[in-house]
């Protein structure tokens, strides 16, 4: 089986679109009431300060006045990227930025965030890449200067690349074992065929086994350029003297200035296909049904947001479930657990349910499932949807706790949009979602569609993709 990476499935509703449609503008326009506590938190956000260097580097931060900061750069350069030869290239170059620069050592590298009391980390998307660090405050002007040299004077030898090589097929071999991300890498497979999206983010073992040094030097060197990054923070943190700092290595001299010459890699290609590896031996089917959901800029980001939430999730050990399709599988055995990922990209995006189940509930949850779906095209109370705006709501807020969480939201929107979207705005825009918006959203993207399917294990009672596709029908 080809290595698969983590999927990139959103679950929670803190990643936000800019876009307006004639239905957020009147809601980015509505009054908070400034009277309850709630409003002014939402009035009270610290702003989102931007600063472009010449070099085309973007740094923003944002002071919450803790002892703590988070720092990051966010680079737009994921798997989407990559072609059939180099795909998994920038997940390798994630392992090798941390084995040491040309002015640090590895261990140089570890006593340096250890004495800190820091935390370095790094991940890989299908879209970007993302390295940063948790520190003191007073330690920004530092950080600042270890993330640079990590992106911009990498130590990578042949040593260490081999050595890298066994670490990550590894980590590909764990991954094989974990079915939910199995599944939700076929479904980027069969949903997005023939565009970069159906890459995994590992790559295969053979490029894993092939690559080459040279080629990883060439990746970062065309694809990590300043105009494509975004340097953020968030906690205790000066804006001016982050930027001051900053300007000490990513002046328009810099080795990274300026924008790469590679061509944009081409859009996503939704395609409704399938699926299907019968293994009767497994306990329980791992069945994947998704359409094509919303891009982030998608003015209906936050109606199909919402409609997720009104699918919901469950599990067998659940007593009192909620959601409607819980209820309807909870009266029956056959289905074990069931979720709503909802998956969003630059310009196209995955809304579906992953279930599992015995044999004997596979044709039964899948009906299930479309009549769901279909239901939220036809028949949503606006009590159900005020409850389910709530829900999103506490979602969204309680994933802004941390520094962290602050420095993620302000480096993907900034990368993606440009800007980040005030609290108040995200607060006004859910407030203007409704029955008659969330049923029109689900109407343009289940009605009449062929769903991309994915199914692994004793799936022998699975109806054909045909007959799912007709329970879309009107």
């Amino acid at each position: 089986m080809a290595s698969r990476a983590v999927s990139s499935v959103i679950r929670t509703s803190a990643k936000v679109p800019v876009v307006l449609s004639s239905r957020s503008q009147s809601a980015t326009a509505a009054k908070v009431n400034v009277g309850d506590r709630y409003g002014r938190s939402l009035l009270e956000q610290p702003p989102t300060q931007i600063s472009s260097l010449p070099s085309g580097l973007r740094v923003a931060s944002e002071n919450t006045g803790t002892e703590t900061v988070t720092i990051g750069f966010w680079i737009d350069a994921g798997s989407r990227v990559e072609n059939d030869s180099n795909n998994g290239m920038a997940h390798f170059f994630e392992h090798m930025a941390f084995k040491g620069t040309k002015h640090r050592s590895q261990t140089d590298l570890a006593v340096e965030v250890e004495n800190m009391g820091a935390q370095l980390n790094a991940y890989t998307s299908r879209e970007q890449t993302v390295f940063y660090c948790c520190s003191l405050r007073e330690h920004m002007p530092k950080v600042v200067n270890m993330l640079s040299d990590i992106i911009q004077h990498p130590l990578v030898t042949k040593r260490d690349v081999d050595t890298e090589r066994d670490v990550i097929i590894r980590e590909s071999q764990e991954i094989d074992n974990m079915m939910d991300e199995v599944t939700f890498d076929y479904l980027h497979a069969v949903a997005y065929e023939g565009t970069p999206l159906e890459q995994t983010i590992l790559g295969s073992i053979h490029n894993i086994k092939t690559l080459k040094r040279e080629q990883l030097i060439d990746f970062v060197e065309s694809h990590y350029r300043a105009q494509h990054m975004v340097l953020a923070a968030a906690g205790g943190i000066d804006h001016d003297a982050f930027v001051d700092i900053a300007k000490n290595y990513w002046d328009n001299g810099c080795k990274l200035s300026g924008a790469r010459s590679l061509a944009q890699p081409p859009r996503g290609r939704f395609v409704g296909n399938e699926k299907r590896l019968v293994n009767n031996v497994m306990q329980l089917a791992h069945i994947a049904l998704a359409v094509e959901g919303t891009s982030w800029t998608d003015p209906d980001f936050f109606a199909l947001k919402v409609a997720n939430v009104l699918m919901g999730e469950w599990n067998r050990m659940e007593v009192s479930p909620k959601a409607p399709l819980a209820q309807a599988l909870s009266k029956r055995d056959g289905c074990h657990t069931y979720t709503s990922p909802l998956t969003c990209y630059a310009d196209t995006g995955l809304w579906g349910t992953y279930y599992t189940c015995d044999p004997s509930g596979v044709e039964h949850t899948a009906l299930c499932v479309l009549d769901e779906w279909k239901r939220l095209c036809q028949h949503v109370t606006e009590e159900e949807v005020r409850k389910a705006v709530h829900t999103v709501k506490a979602q969204f807020f309680a994933n802004l706790d941390t520094s962290a969480n602050i420095c993620e939201e302000i480096g993907r929107q900034i990368l993606i949009f440009g800007r980040r979207m005030p609290l108040v705005e995200v607060d006004s825009r859910l407030d203007a979602v409704n029955a008659e918006w969330v049923m029109d959203a689900c109407s343009r993207r289940v009605l009449n569609k062929r769903p991309a399917l994915v199914a692994i294990g004793p799936i022998d009672s699975l109806p054909s993709l045909d007959t799912l596709a007709d329970r879309l029908k009107v």
